[in-house]
């Protein structure tokens, strides 16, 4: 029992901590997608990558219930059998559909993880909604200078790239 409950705290930690590099809250996407699907097209997201997401994301959904399911039906199934072994009857048809439905649930719970797994990839690489006042554009060409902040310095001679300056040191 102590390795389960440690086997699920691991999972959900790692849940969270993958949650924690979603730009995008999927609630939101849910909620707004065509909304959405308008403000990404201007950082090069396509529709048809918002509706793969929910696509998924509506398929993990419903396995995910189909397996509370069976784990519910498995609870119920364990109180029935318990109680014919308390009556001292015959619990063995009970025992073997119930391992039946235990590799239902197994399955199940693959197919949520791989799912999961899905989501989580299209999800850590949607970018940021960009703000209403940022210029839409294909490249840095169409940014707005709002603002400088003293004057560039004027050298006498061409400056290096980092890189060559690197290079040239032997690092």
């Amino acid at each position: 029992m102590g390795i389960d409950w440690l086997f699920l705290y691991l999972i959900l930690l790692i849940r969270i901590i993958e949650r924690m590099f979603y730009m995008l809250d999927l609630k939101l996407i849910r909620q707004r997608p065509d909304w959405i699907k308008e403000k990404l097209s201007s950082r090069g997201v396509t529709a048809e990558e918002i509706d793969e997401l929910l696509g998924l994301d509506e398929q993990r959904r419903a396995k995910i219930v189909a397996d509370e399911n069976l784990k519910k039906k498995r609870n119920d199934v364990s109180e029935q059998i318990a109680q014919i072994k308390r009556e001292k009857g015959d619990a063995s048809q009970a025992i073997k559909d119930m391992r039946e439905v235990g590799a239902q649930i197994k399955q199940l719970d693959q197919e949520v993880a791989e799912l999961d797994e899905k989501v989580t990839y299209i999800l850590v690489r949607l970018p940021n909604i960009p703000d209403d006042s940022v210029p839409v554009g294909p490249n840095e060409d169409y940014n707005v200078e709002i603002r400088k902040w003293a004057t560039p310095r004027e050298f006498d001679f061409e400056p290096k790239a980092h890189w060559e300056i690197g290079e040239n040191l032997g690092i």
